[in-house]
């Protein structure tokens, strides 16, 4: 069974997104299977992807939420054709979502599947769809609710992103509180581990090594396990995971940014999933 991670806050533009479309696409650089679950409305994963959800008629692909939407029984005859392998990144397959139709799925979510639909209609299918499947990665919406729960239930590890100012310190904060609530209808105990994000060169005055000591000094306060690696991003490497249609460590793999992800997913593999994986170094 693939190892599942979620990434996510409940703080919107603290880099959520770029951060789980880059973990995924360098687990797959890595040489690992990895699929990747865009599980916020906005889809903007998706387009990072440069998958387009909501194309002609005649080129329409099922998206996650008509996944969700369908009934247990039939979901593992809709979810293979809902799972798209990415034309330049090997090892790669992307679920992408669709506004409407993940919007309405949610709506008609209910009873123990509110927060275990993820689970029992994709998780717990792909080992026949995907059978050498290593991870699954799941992009989550910025706010609590229905799709959020999902996605922390289905995980075996749950990532917060944190980035250095007060409402992604509370968001960071409530996803790891909210993962306490859940426990009760995971499968297995989720681990939780925060990735520190700094911000160079945006306003505030403080240096990215002023900013990454108050981000470590709030997070060991409040007694948050966190990564040791930091994802470093400026304004204009926050424009880098959306160049050419692939995220910042398949396209520009040499800037700051991309180099913290990498250095991220070597102190995962290393520490985190532990003896699970062999750590793969890229060709």
């Amino acid at each position: 069974m693939a190892t599942v991670l979620t990434l996510g806050s409940l703080k919107g533009g603290v880099g959520k997104t770029v951060a789980s479309t880059n973990v995924a696409a360098c687990l797959a650089m890595r040489g690992y299977k990895t699929l990747f679950i865009d599980l916020d409305p906005q889809a903007t994963a998706t387009a990072h992807f440069g998958i387009d959800s909501a194309p002609d008629e005649d080129k329409r692909i099922p998206t996650v939420g008509e996944v969700l939407y369908t009934p247990e029984n039939y979901a593992q005859v809709k979810l293979p054709a809902a799972i798209v392998k990415h034309d330049r990144i090997e090892n790669l397959w992307v679920i992408p979502s669709n506004y409407g139709a993940l919007a309405a799925a949610e709506d008609n979510l209910d009873g123990f599947a509110r927060v275990t639909a993820v689970q029992m209609k994709i998780i717990n299918h792909l080992p026949q769809i995907l059978p050498d499947l290593d991870f699954v990665i799941i992009d989550t919406r910025p706010t609590l609710g229905v799709l959020t729960d999902n996605a922390l239930v289905a995980a075996d590890y749950a990532i917060p992103i944190c980035a250095p100012y007060g409402s992604a310190f509370s968001g960071a904060v409530s996803l790891v509180d909210r993962v306490e609530d859940l426990h009760e209808y995971a499968p297995g105990m989720i681990r939780v581990k925060v990735a520190p994000w700094i911000l160079a060169d945006w306003p505030g005055g403080k240096t990215p090594g002023e900013e990454a000591q108050d981000l470590l000094a709030y997070l060991e306060s409040a007694e948050i396990d966190h990564f040791a690696s930091k994802l470093i991003s400026s304004r204009e490497s926050s424009k880098v995971p959306l160049n050419d249609e692939v995220p910042a460590v398949v396209g520009k793999p040499n800037v700051p940014f991309s180099q913290g992800v990498f250095a991220l997913v070597d102190e995962m593999l290393n520490r985190w999933v532990g003896n699970n994986f062999e750590l793969k170094k890229m060709e």
